[in-house]
C-alpha cells in the first residue's frame, strides 16, 4: 500500500521543519488539488487536479485518497496512460 504524506517541509537554518499542511497549488494562474504520496518503491510522487478555488482542494485530496487507498497508486497514474499503451488492451481476441 503507498504511503500518504499530507505535510510540507520547510527548510529553516539548515534544518527541516514541518509547516502547515497545504491541499492546493498554484501554477501558471491555475489551482490544483495536490496529493502526495509514495508508490511501492518508495518514490515520493504528487498527483494534481485542476480546482475551482482552495475550500474545495481537501474534498478533492480526500477523495484521491480514498481512490489511493482502495485501487492502490496505479489507479492515479492511469489518467496519464497513452493510447498506444491502451489500445492493445481492446484488440485481444476474447
Amino acid at each position: 500500500m503507498a504511503k500518504v504524506d499530507t505535510t510540507e517541509t520547510k527548510k529553516t537554518n539548515g534544518t527541516k521543519t514541518r509547516g502547515a499542511v497545504r491541499y492546493w497549488r498554484e501554477m501558471k494562474g491555475r489551482l490544483y488539488a495536490r496529493l502526495q504520496y509514495q508508490d511501492e518503491i518508495g518514490r515520493l510522487r504528487e498527483k494534481l487536479k485542476p480546482i475551482t478555488d482552495k475550500r474545495t482542494a481537501r474534498t478533492v485530496v480526500e477523495a484521491m485518497r480514498q481512490e489511493l487507498e482502495s485501487k492502490g497508486p496505479q489507479a492515479l497514474m492511469n489518467d496519464r496512460i497513452t493510447f498506444a499503451k491502451f489500445a492493445p488492451l481492446f484488440n485481444r481476441p476474447s
